[in-house]
């Protein structure tokens, strides 16, 4: 069971990760409106993640709010496949809501 925590683990965090340079591509390539709501979700991912190692309740909060507003944006937007990296993105943003209403101390019960 433990080898199994430590593979599910590994993938959520290289999916964030290519969703994170994903939209680091998008900001580089695209124009307007499509550039600033990807870096808007490079800032909230980048956020997100340094909540989990510094345990900041802001930082889960402002990164939670930057991907659950922009990720719609950004699903929509991007063609084809690429439309699950943005998924990606709104997916840890509804866990975090999740957490904080079932956990009372939102750092522990994500870490």
């Amino acid at each position: 069971m433990p080898f199994l925590a430590i593979l599910s683990g590994i993938a959520i965090a290289a999916l964030i990760f290519c969703a994170l340079l994903w939209q680091v591509y998008r900001a580089v390539t695209t124009t307007g409106l499509l550039r600033w709501n990807a870096v808007g979700l490079c800032l909230g991912t980048l956020a997100f993640m340094a909540a989990v190692s510094l345990r900041s309740d802001a930082l889960f909060l402002l990164g939670t709010a930057l991907n659950l507003l922009l990720a719609p944006i950004a699903i929509w937007a991007d063609p084809r496949w690429s439309k699950l990296l943005p998924a990606v993105q709104l997916a840890m943003a509804l866990t975090v809501i999740y957490l904080l209403f079932v956990s009372s101390n939102l750092p522990t019960a994500a870490a």
